[in-house]
């Protein structure tokens, strides 16, 4: 992979990096690179509502099945549409491996005991939403690509 040539580096909440991580981001970004300025020379960029009228008109078609055989790339900035998109994409990815799902699951202390299977199929429903005390969930397949931060 040439870094040179890459233009944009997207870190989702950078708030979650902590300063450790943004200055090794940093350095490494300077070295690949090879620029001194900060990461790499690569523009600072913020959405605004240009963005999201860009994405709407040339991406978004309402009904449309997303094409997930063609390895496209999937921008929300929802976290609960995040969810549904992640779900969607590694069960497609699957079915397209005809590989094993594994379905790993944090530690949570459950008020009685373990959940009920109607339970754990809910909280598979719930998504990534803060405000619900349910453990943390994450579904793989082997071969498919993933990103851990």
């Amino acid at each position: 992979m040439d870094w040179q040539e890459k233009y944009a580096l997207i870190i989702d909440e950078v708030g979650m990096l902590g300063a450790r991580m943004l200055y090794a981001v940093n350095a490494q970004l300077r070295r690949l690179r090879e620029s001194t300025e900060d990461f790499g020379d690569i523009p600072q960029g913020a959405q605004d509502q240009s963005d999201v009228e860009f994405l709407n008109s040339n991406c978004y078609h309402e009904e449309r099945r997303i094409p997930w055989k063609s390895g496209i790339a999937v921008v929300t900035p929802l976290n609960r549409n995040r969810w549904n998109l992640n779900v969607e994409a590694t069960l497609a990815f699957q079915r397209q491996r005809h590989a094993p799902l594994h379905i790993f699951v944090s530690e949570h202390k459950w008020k009685d005991g373990k959940p009920t299977e109607e339970e754990a199929v809910m909280m598979l429903g719930q998504g990534d939403d803060s405000a619900i005390s349910v453990p943390a969930v994450f579904m793989f397949v082997p071969g498919m690509p993933v990103v851990v931060n």
